[in-house]
Parts: structure tokens; C-alpha cells; sequence
């Protein structure tokens, strides 16, 4: 009964920190490739004025230039445009494209980003979202993962410092989010994706045709990177500090909201990974239910040492990944963040069965199982 007990708690997490130690395992092991390859960055900004200055301003910066820089304007309707215009005349490689006709689409990111990979004709793309600032060695130290094998670098994103609790909650949750991603494509298949810092071959997207699923209003990063490792390349997470890039625009909306947009292509993820996050949710169902009836066990030992041993084993993974792209987060955070985890997932499965729409830069979206609103 321990032994069993212990394991359908433990197990998924096991795995996770498994992932990780691959990851790690893996990190620094690739020479540069294509030293002198042209690299394009690719923006898509809505209503973006608070941030798009110090994003552009990030991105103009590299210690290694970028050849293009494209902003993609998704029909703003404030002062993003004007501002990026102003950045861009003093930015000869930069450019800013208005996206033509208002008609509402089923994803309008998706069809901006298709427009990018059709203006640039660099040999790699790296796309940031215009509520990100990157580092001046964002850039290489992405291209620095690349190989003859792989056709794409996931990067890690990290919110600004945390003045309200809710803010560190989203902090918090950014930790696992970045830990799931590391220790999936430790496992050597990538599961989900940020389009806060990824990196692709152009060859790699013209293969797959990216972004991919151009029907869903929702996985233009996740969905892609999985093509892309399906159509035979390597996705790897890179495991650099400077590649971490600072999430200026924190939260945006409701926390449903923000799930049931994640959350609505995970049904068309690799079938690993549908069933290891079947478990885990099955596992923190099971942790959540322990710790709830804890004193009505007769031997509450068992079940305590049940959850302590998988909150132990996901504040190891956080920790690590944490430790090794010097993320500014305490170990008592750490395990803060592996303790809300149980709440977290069940909330983003609630999401993903329940939430059939989300609102997204001020439209209201249907997720992908239905059709999209005007």
C-alpha cells in the first residue's frame, strides 16, 4: 500500500525531474553552427505601447545584429505603431508592416507570423513577443544551440520583479511552466512552447509550413515546435542565462482566460505527453485529496510522506532549472511554487474542458474546439 500509494503521487514528478537532469545533461554540449548564417527577429505587437519601445530597443541592441528586424502591427489601436516608427528610423535593418484588411480571423497572430516568414530571408528566425525585453546576447546565445540536428531553440521567459501577490503567483507559475518546458525537451520531444524566445531554422519552418494550424485560434508556438520535431529535427531548450527574457507585460486578463487560451490544443499534443499530463493531473487530484483527509488516516505518515516526496521532487526540478539560468527566485519560493503546482494544473485541466472561449489582446476568441466569434 506505501509503496503503491507513494508512486501514483510521485511518479509523474519523477519523471518531470528526470527530464531535467537530461536537459542539464545535454546543456553545453553543441558547437555553433552556420557562424556566419543571417538571423531575422520577428515581432507581432497589439496594442503594445507600454512595452514596445524597450522591447525594440532590446532587440536593436545584440552584441551579434540581427539582419532584419520585422514588427508586425496586429490592427493596433493605441500609440504601438507610432512608437515603433520612431525606433525603427533610427534602426536601418528595422521595419514596421501593417497588417491589411480588418476582417476577423480564426487566428490573426498566426496569419501575422506567416506574413513575417514571407518578407525575411534570413537563415533563422528568432521570435519575441513586443512584451519582452531580450538581453544584448539573446541572440547568440540561442544560435548557440544549434546543430546540423536541430531546427529550433526554446528560451525561457522571467517576469519582472514581483510587487503584488499576484504577480508573484504569476512569477511562480512561470517557474513551472519554464520547468515543463526544459524537461520535455530533455526527454528529447517538446511539449509546450513560449513565443516569448524561440529560435528556428528557416528550412525547419518552410518543412513544416509554420506556423502550423493555421485553423486554431490558439498554438502557434507549442504546435509548431512539435512539427517541427516531428518532421525530424531536434528541439532543444537552451540552458543559457542570457537567452532568459524579461516578461514585461506580466498577467494579462483573467487567469480562466489566460488557461483556456494555453490549454485548448493540448487534446493535439504527442500522445507521451497527453498521457504524462494525464497522470500528473491524476497525481495532484490524489496529493490534493491526501492532504485534505490527512487527519482522518489512522497512519498519517503514509500519505505525508507520499506529498512531501513529490513536492520535494518538483521544487528539485524548479531549483535546477532556476540555478542554472540564475532566475531570481529564492529556494523558499521554490517550494512556495511546487506547493501551489497540485492547484495549478488541476486549474489549467478545469480550463481546457471547460473554458470555450478567451479574450486575447482585446477579441474574444473561441478556443479550438469551436468556431471563432466576430
Amino acid at each position: 500500500m506505501t509503496v503503491w500509494l507513494t508512486g501514483l503521487v510521485a511518479l509523474p514528478s519523477a519523471i518531470w525531474v528526470a527530464g531535467i537532469l537530461k536537459w542539464l545533461g545535454e546543456s553545453g554540449r553543441k558547437s555553433v553552427e552556420y557562424a556566419e548564417a543571417s538571423t531575422a527577429v520577428v515581432v507581432v505587437a497589439r496594442n503594445e505601447e507600454r512595452t514596445i519601445v524597450d522591447c525594440l530597443d532590446s532587440i536593436a541592441k545584440q552584441s551579434t545584429p540581427a539582419k532584419e528586424i520585422v514588427l508586425m502591427d496586429d490592427y493596433s489601436t493605441d500609440k504601438t505603431v507610432e512608437l515603433a516608427i520612431e525606433v525603427a528610423r533610427v534602426c536601418a535593418n528595422m521595419r514596421v508592416v501593417h497588417m491589411v484588411d480588418g476582417i476577423a480571423r480564426v487566428s490573426p497572430k498566426k496569419r501575422a507570423l506567416s506574413a513575417a516568414f514571407e518578407l525575411t530571408s534570413s537563415d533563422r528566425v528568432a521570435l519575441t513577443d513586443a512584451d519582452c525585453a531580450v538581453t544584448a546576447e539573446w541572440l547568440q546565445s540561442l544560435s548557440a544551440e544549434l546543430d546540423s540536428e536541430t531546427g529550433a531553440v526554446i528560451g525561457a521567459s522571467w517576469p519582472c520583479k514581483p510587487t503584488t501577490f499576484s504577480e508573484r503567483i504569476y512569477r511562480w507559475e512561470r517557474l513551472i511552466a519554464n520547468t515543463l518546458m526544459a524537461s520535455a525537451c530533455g526527454w528529447g520531444s517538446p511539449a509546450s512552447a513560449c513565443g516569448h524566445s524561440i529560435l528556428y531554422k528557416r528550412e525547419a519552418l518552410k518543412k513544416v509550413d509554420a506556423p502550423v494550424r493555421r485553423d486554431l485560434p490558439s498554438g502557434d508556438d507549442d504546435l509548431t515546435v512539435q512539427a517541427v520535431a516531428k518532421a525530424g529535427y531536434k528541439v532543444c531548450f537552451c540552458a543559457k542565462p542570457e537567452s532568459v527574457v524579461t516578461d514585461l507585460g506580466g498577467l494579462r486578463g483573467s487567469r480562466w482566460s489566460q488557461a483556456a487560451r494555453h490549454q485548448s490544443v493540448t487534446h493535439l499534443y504527442p500522445i507521451q505527453w497527453r498521457l504524462l499530463f494525464a497522470a500528473t493531473i491524476i497525481s495532484n487530484l490524489l496529493s490534493i485529496f491526501l492532504l485534505l483527509l490527512l487527519p482522518a488516516f489512522d497512519a498519517p505518515t503514509i500519505p505525508s510522506v507520499a506529498i512531501l516526496l513529490k513536492t520535494c521532487l518538483e521544487a528539485t526540478a524548479g531549483r535546477l532549472l532556476a540555478r542554472k539560468l540564475r532566475l531570481e527566485i529564492s529556494v523558499l519560493e521554490i517550494f512556495l511554487a511546487s506547493f501551489v503546482l497540485p492547484f495549478w494544473v488541476i486549474w489549467r485541466a478545469a480550463a481546457s474542458i471547460f473554458g470555450k472561449s478567451f479574450d486575447w489582446r482585446g477579441r474574444k476568441m473561441k478556443t479550438s474546439r469551436h468556431a471563432v466569434s466576430a
